[in-house]
C-alpha cells in the first residue's frame, strides 16, 4: 500500500508467533502499518511506557550470531537498554518487499524464528 509518492507501508495487520532461537521465549509479533517517513521500527508492548525501537543502523547493540537494536531509554536498571533481537528476517523480508514505514509491536525481547528465513514473514 502507498501511503506517500515514495513510501511504503504494509496493507494490513499481519501477526505471526513462534519461539525465539537465541532466548527460548515465545514472542508475538504484529507488524501494522505506519506513516510515512516514520520508518521501520519495532514497540516493546510487553513493558511500561511501549518503548520504541528503531530498526535503523544506529541502533544496533551487537551483530554476533545475530543482530541486535537497542535504544538507551528507560531500560534495564543495570544498563538503561531495551533490546530487540534476531531482528534480521523480518527486517529483511519487508526490505525486499519494499516496505519502508511499519510499525512492529513485540511483546517480548526477541523476534520468533519461525522456520528460519524471511519467507513466513
Amino acid at each position: 500500500m502507498t501511503n506517500d509518492k515514495n513510501h511504503y507501508t504494509v496493507g494490513g495487520i499481519f501477526e505471526r508467533s513462534g519461539i525465539g532461537l537465541h532466548s527460548g521465549i515465545s514472542t508475538t509479533v504484529r507488524v501494522l502499518p505506519a506513516l510515512p517517513g516514520e520508518g521501520r521500527y519495532f514497540v516493546r508492548v510487553d513493558l511500561p511506557e511501549t518503548p520504541i525501537i528503531r530498526a535503523q543502523v544506529d541502533a544496533v547493540h551487537q551483530t554476533t550470531l545475530s543482530t541486535e537494536l537497542r535504544t538507551l531509554t528507560k531500560g534495564d536498571p543495570s544498563t538503561g537498554e531495551i533490546v530487540v533481537r534476531t531482528v534480521e528476517h523480518l527486517l529483511a523480508a519487508l526490505a525486499c518487499s519494499g516496505v519502508d514505514d511499519a510499525r512492529i509491536e513485540i511483546n517480548g525481547p526477541e523476534v520468533p524464528l519461525l522456520d528460519g528465513s524471511a519467507l513466513l514473514w
